[in-house]
């Protein structure tokens, strides 16, 4: 991980989901345009708490785009 990416970086918006696949693109485009319209640096943060109806996939999906967007997958 390259620390001087996060110490330059100036909001994280960290976003809990559980089969969201209904929610989960209108959310992301939404955040991401008000970000985008933003000087600061930002990053979004996906963590989702074992999925299963594909929005984990969704993600995915829209981050390629973003490049910001991160998701972090948690398995029981």
């Amino acid at each position: 991980m390259d620390t001087r990416l996060h110490s330059e970086l100036y909001l994280s918006v960290i976003i809990p989901v559980f089969n969201e696949k209904d929610r989960i693109n209108k959310s992301l485009k939404e955040i991401t345009d008000y970000l985008n319209a933003r000087s600061y640096s930002w990053e979004i943060i996906i963590v989702d708490d074992g999925s299963t109806d594909g929005t984990s996939d969704l993600v995915r999906e829209f981050g390629l785009d973003a490049n910001r967007i991160t998701l972090l997958q948690q398995s029981h």
